[in-house]
């Protein structure tokens, strides 16, 4: 019988095969890290040059991007989706007055819109009612979020540059810590204020009214003079700039106030206030008072309650403040 022997394989080949391959690579593997080792120490000050040119241009590209985005987007009252004011078809003059605040605004006169004031001579306070009634529906029917209600007496109690930034930060702050916000009062009396709230603050340059004053009649002063013209006019502008100064703005969450002369609400808000207002309507009379020379029912009194319960917020010092002109829904006869 032939034994047949059978080769057996032998790992220690098989091994040593293995471990020359590896001993290759490992010198590579070493020569490849000591020469980016080299590189980067002799090199270090480009790399760094790159990555920080880098991070720049993505920091450019992308503060260029919000520019472009914010470059037209409505700003200060431009945000409001509608400007709705109230004025009786007899009071041009008061008309005329607000026209020339929303025009120092730079607003988009096509978001303005009228209702007309309604005239009961016996109790005005039933006829605005029923006009700031009107308004609302009116901005329900639209659908417009959020709506500026302006009676015809508003005026600014800050400069428009101020009132537009002011408006701005506000809204930008009250959206994104309290979107579910109400009403934001822009001109207010008799404020008492919820302590139990934070405020929401926030600064900006501002500009006086009284440098506003001073800039136009410089410039009215400057367009007689015509050969100076240009350079009082730049002087005029740096004279500006170097009085603007720093200033803390505090938004506050209201218990009450009076006044509806200028106010913000929200289009979801809406059907809350026309039916408080309804309410103020259908218990007042149109041939007197309820009180000796005071009206219990008037919108601003009742309103209270729902500002004590709800969203309302005013600012530490008003936007806005009542024109002191003669009304006739308050003194039906001319002075």
């Amino acid at each position: 019988m032939k034994t047949v022997i059978k080769s057996a394989k032998h790992p220690s080949h098989s091994h040593s095969t293995s471990h020359s391959n590896y001993s290759f690579i490992y010198p590579l593997k070493d020569y490849t890290f000591k020469s980016l080792q080299i590189f980067t120490h002799k090199n270090l000050e480009f790399i760094i040059f790159i990555v920080l040119s880098v991070v720049l241009v993505i920091y450019i590209a992308y503060y260029a991007k919000e520019q472009f985005e914010n470059a037209d987007a409505p700003h200060g009252i431009n945000q409001m989706d509608s400007i709705i004011y109230i004025n009786l078809e007899n009071r041009k003059d008061r008309k005329d007055l607000l026209f020339k605040e929303l025009e120092a605004l730079d607003t988009d006169m096509t978001k303005v819109h009228k209702v007309c004031g309604v005239y009961i001579p016996k109790n005005g306070h039933r006829g605005c009612v029923q006009a700031h009634i009107l308004a609302l529906e009116l901005a329900q029917l639209n659908k417009w979020d959020p709506v500026l209600i302006l009676e015809d007496d508003a005026q600014l109690s800050v400069s428009p540059e101020d009132f537009n930034t002011i408006l701005y930060n506000a809204l930008k702050q009250l959206n994104s810590e309290n979107p579910d916000w109400n009403v934001l009062m822009l001109g207010t009396a008799n404020k008492i204020y919820n302590t139990a709230t934070p405020d929401l603050t926030f600064s900006i340059d501002s500009i006086s009214l009284e440098n506003i004053e001073q800039t136009t009649t410089t410039k009215q002063t400057t367009l007689e003079q015509t050969t100076l013209e240009q350079t009082t006019l730049e002087q005029t502008t740096l004279n500006l700039k170097s009085k603007s100064k720093p200033k803390q703005i505090i938004v506050k969450q209201l218990k009450s106030a009076t006044t509806s002369s200028a106010y913000v609400v929200r289009l979801n808000y809406i059907d809350t206030i026309l039916t408080l207002f309804k309410n103020c309507n259908a218990n007042m009379l149109s041939n007197k008072l309820s009180g000796d020379g005071f009206e219990y029912q008037a919108l601003d009194q009742k309103w209270a309650s729902l500002q004590g319960a709800d969203k309302w917020y005013a600012f530490d010092e008003d936007l806005i403040k009542q024109r002191a002109i003669w009304s006739t829904i308050q003194s039906p006869q001319s002075p």
